[in-house]
């Protein structure tokens, strides 16, 4: 299984999904962490590199293409929208008060981590 972790500097959780630089994905085999990748989300450069204009480029698709391989999303804030398009396209979305990415995959793995819709923005 795959996490998606919105960031800005690979260490603390983006306080907004869609605002965020990266994506930190830990992939958990067993219940157990076993590789983390820092991918970037470049929405506008990629989808202008598709052919769409600006005002598509931050749509929530064109935010998750690069997801697509996750089941959980962790953030500490997202815009409703984003979430309704998370949870139609089947992802856990966690909206968590943690901040550092390490103590969130732990609480995760252990059960612990926290969802708090009041974070949708």
């Amino acid at each position: 299984m795959k996490i998606a972790v919105a960031t800005n500097d690979g260490k603390t959780i983006s306080v907004h999904f869609g605002k965020s630089q990266y994506f930190m994905v830990v992939t958990v085999d067993e219940g157990k962490e076993v590789a983390r990748e820092l991918r970037d989300r470049s929405v506008p450069s990629a989808a202008a590199a598709l052919g769409f204009a600006e005002d598509e480029a931050n749509t929530p698709k064109h935010n998750t293409d690069h997801l697509a391989d996750c089941k959980v999303v962790i953030s500490r804030g997202m815009g409703g929208g984003m979430l309704w398009f998370l949870q139609q396209a089947k992802y856990r979305v966690i909206l968590t008060e943690v901040a550092n990415i390490d103590r969130a995959i732990t609480e995760f793995l252990e059960g612990r981590l926290l969802n708090h819709p009041e974070f949708v923005q």
